[in-house]
């Protein structure tokens, strides 16, 4: 069976509210406004802040710089540009300022013919958040993060505090919020590349092909030299990171692939990021769709054969000391357990050190 640390913790976060309460939160759409404000009415990058409380302000701001950095190098001159993507914080506390509510609302709602008017919605809106645990701080309203492109307006990524506490949750608040900013860049390089559907495959299974490719792309930059040249521990974390991240909507045309299939496309990233010969040796996003795609059934399989990571592989890793040979081998592999729980991540770790 599959589950996944995410259920859990919006389990955590939803507990002891009233079912009536629940059911207006889904048929209202109130849990969609920190959203929409993000994605369609904020386009002022100024002043921004990521996590609830700014804790990963200058880590996501630096590796935004960074990715823009990475990318634009196998590029062809204005082939396409990496530097125009809006970067802004999803915050459920911005539903606390009426100028920021109430034009969110008038994008969402119609209310002609009504006796209700917008400042009339958005205190009542309010009144609802307030008696939710942690109120406008509430994960919930804030759990997710997108790409975003339009061709009039521009591109845009949008970081939500929900899903940044959920990695801290989850004891990955290092490279967590750096994996998500990661893959949702690799988003932006597809709409760049116009990467095309395979054909022929559902919805459901054309969505997770698009999501765990752009897994794979910010595993590939978070650990090329070039990238993010993340090491050792920090490459489980990653790991870890996209497996936390998974879902098991298998049907679901928004699925985007369990925790496994998930932590498997980061090790295939991982492993073209390894076989760079330096730092300007930087596939282009189309060479690397093409590539993903030829594995891509072996990545759905979990086959151990993409799935499995060795530390000697990776740039960096332990006692890589230049002129020495780096005989550290540190192997991850993805599998599912049997269990009436949840999938799990099984780490090997084996040590050689020559005389």
């Amino acid at each position: 069976p599959c589950a996944n640390p995410i259920q859990h913790f919006l389990d955590s976060l939803l507990f002891g509210i009233s079912d009536e309460d629940l059911e207006t939160l889904s048929i209202t759409g109130i849990d969609q406004i920190p959203m929409i404000y993000s994605l369609f009415i904020d386009w002022h990058e100024s002043n921004e802040r990521f996590g609830t409380f700014g804790e990963e302000t200058q880590e996501i701001i630096f590796a935004q710089d960074s990715l823009e950095d990475f990318w634009n190098k196998p590029s062809n001159s204005d082939e396409f540009r990496t530097d125009n993507i809006l970067l802004i914080g999803m915050h459920g506390a911005d539903m606390k300022d009426p100028q920021k509510l109430i034009p969110t609302l008038e994008f969402m709602y119609d209310l002609d013919g009504t006796n209700t008017t917008y400042p009339d919605l958005a205190m009542q809106i309010q009144d609802f958040i307030e008696s939710f645990p942690h109120e406008y701080d509430n994960p919930v309203f804030t759990f997710n993060a997108f790409a975003y492109s339009d061709e009039f307006q521009g591109d845009k990524i949008v970081m939500g505090d929900g899903i940044i506490e959920f990695l801290h949750y989850q004891n990955l608040g290092s490279e967590g919020p750096e994996f998500v900013l990661s893959h949702e860049f690799g988003h932006h390089m597809q709409y760049e590349i116009n990467l095309p559907p395979l054909g022929g495959l559902s919805e459901a299974f054309e969505t997770r092909r698009y999501e765990l490719m752009a897994d794979a792309l910010g595993a590939y930059f978070l650990t090329h030299q070039a990238g993010g040249n993340m090491q050792d521990h920090r490459v489980l974390e990653l790991q870890h990171s996209a497996f936390s991240v998974g879902d098991c909507n298998f049907e679901d045309p928004g699925h985007h692939g369990t925790p496994s299939q998930r932590a498997c496309a980061t090790a295939w990233g991982i492993k073209q990021a390894a076989a760079a010969t330096g730092d300007e040796d930087i596939l282009h996003p189309l060479e690397l769709s093409v590539l993903f795609d030829q594995d891509l059934d072996k990545i759905v399989q979990l086959d151990n054969s993409i799935c499995e990571l060795s530390f000697d592989l990776v740039p960096g890793g332990p006692r890589n000391i230049p002129g020495e040979v780096n005989n550290s081998t540190t192997t991850v592999t993805v599998t599912t357990e049997t269990t009436t729980t949840e999938e799990t991540v099984t780490t090997k770790k084996t040590e050689t050190v020559s005389g």
